[in-house]
C-alpha cells in the first residue's frame, strides 16, 4: 500500500517556490532588486533626496569646469592657499581699474608742461619762475602727503642732477608748490615727478 504525502512531505509546487522567493526578496534584497530594475538615466535630481549625494559618491575628476555654473563658485568656496599665480591665466585678469583711488600723481617737464599720459588726477601745471612750479589737481590735497623727485618724462633715461621739494600751494587746497634745484643747490628748471597719497 502506497503512503499518501502529508502536508509536510507534499512536493514543492511552482507557486510555493515563487512565494518563497518573493518573501526573501522583500525581506532582504529588495533594494538591490529595485536598483537592478532601474532603467539607465531614469534617475534625475528630482528623485534624489537633498543632501543624499556626498563627495565620496563622486568619481575623481567627475566634476569639471564645464559642469560648474558660471558665477556659482565664490571666494568662500575656495580653500585659502589652494590657488597660486600659476593657476590664473593672466589674460583673464582685468587690471584696467587697479590704480589706487587715493594716489594722485603728476609728471611735469622742465618748462612746466604737464604730461597727461603719465599723470593721475592732475589737471594743470605751470612754471612761475626758474625751477619754481605750481601743480593743480582735481581735488583737495591739503590733507594729503606728497613727495617730489627729479625725473624725465617717459620714465626712461638718467634723471637730471639736483633735487626737488614740494609743499602745499598757499590759498589753493588742490594745488602744490614745487621747487627744483641743480647740483649746486640753486633753483633751476628740471623735469620732475610728484606723487600724492591721501
Amino acid at each position: 500500500m502506497t503512503a499518501r504525502p502529508t502536508s509536510r512531505t507534499r512536493a514543492l509546487t511552482y507557486a510555493n517556490v515563487t512565494a518563497t522567493l518573493a518573501l526573501a526578496v522583500a525581506l532582504g534584497g529588495g533594494g538591490a532588486a529595485v536598483a537592478a530594475g532601474v532603467a539607465k538615466n531614469s534617475v534625475g535630481s528630482a528623485q534624489i533626496k537633498t543632501g543624499a549625494v556626498k563627495t565620496s559618491d563622486l568619481a575623481a575628476g567627475a566634476v569639471t569646469s564645464k559642469k560648474v555654473k558660471d558665477g556659482s563658485v565664490t571666494g568662500g568656496d575656495v580653500k585659502d592657499g589652494s590657488l597660486t599665480g600659476a593657476d590664473v591665466v593672466e589674460s583673464t585678469l582685468d587690471l584696467s581699474g587697479t590704480r589706487a583711488g587715493n594716489v594722485l600723481s603728476a609728471v611735469v617737464e622742465g618748462n612746466g608742461t604737464l604730461v597727461p599720459g603719465q599723470s593721475n588726477g592732475a589737471v594743470s601745471a605751470s612754471r612761475v619762475g626758474a625751477g619754481v612750479y605750481n601743480v593743480l589737481f582735481g581735488t583737495d590735497v591739503s590733507d594729503c602727503a606728497y613727495v617730489a623727485s627729479l625725473g624725465q618724462p617717459g620714465g626712461t633715461g638718467f634723471p637730471p642732477s639736483g633735487d626737488a621739494g614740494v609743499t602745499g600751494l598757499e590759498n589753493k587746497p588742490a594745488g602744490l608748490f614745487v621747487v627744483a634745484y641743480n647740483q649746486a643747490g640753486a633753483t633751476a628748471d628740471r623735469p620732475f615727478h610728484v606723487v600724492v597719497v591721501c
